[in-house]
């Protein structure tokens, strides 16, 4: 064994490609409230919604569709903290996700895995058959690729029992 290290551990964080990290350098010597009108703020205005545009584009979405937050646990608080009439969550979700569901007053499951720590299908199927009478919309969180044990869901056969959601951005995501 050479003793030279493999960083593997891509789940946690990974090294910045070049062209990300000349990217950031940039915007960090912007000086700039992006709110403001005068120059600056236009200027870092004019990045931010650059960035915007490009990740749009990058995820067939339109820029109004893109919401940036400070990060994952950010982001899960916003998205379950919406009014659900359910919220499905699998057996192996981060507590970013589970902790705001919990406090949720939606009709809450939990969805469990098998063996190896898959979803079970058939319970998301049943699931999405019995909250459908809450009224409301119906969120369905499953992690695509768990950050402890490194499993990857099928979110294609997720999204086919999921309908997607009206154009007012509400009902069942997954």
């Amino acid at each position: 064994m050479s003793g030279q290290r493999i960083y593997l551990d891509h789940n946690a964080t990974s090294a910045l490609r070049p062209e990300v990290c000349n990217a950031m350098v940039e915007a960090f010597e912007l000086s700039g409230n992006p709110s403001s009108v005068h120059e600056e703020g236009r200027r870092a205005r004019g990045l931010i919604e650059d960035a915007r545009e490009k990740l749009a584009a990058l995820v067939k979405a339109t820029p109004k569709q893109v919401i940036f937050t400070s990060g994952g646990t950010e982001a899960n608080n916003m998205v379950l903290g919406q009014l659900w009439g359910g919220i499905i969550t699998s057996a192996t979700e981060h507590d970013s996700v589970l902790a705001p569901a919990a406090k949720s007053a939606a009709k809450q499951a939990i969805l469990p895995v098998d063996h190896n720590g898959l979803i079970n299908h058939e319970r998301l199927t049943e699931l999405l058959e019995e909250f459908a009478s809450t009224g409301g919309p119906i969120l369905v969180s499953v992690q695509m690729a768990n950050n402890e044990t490194g499993v990857l869901q099928d979110l294609a056969r997720v999204r086919v029992k999921a309908p997607r959601a009206d154009r007012r951005g509400r009902g069942a995501h997954p």
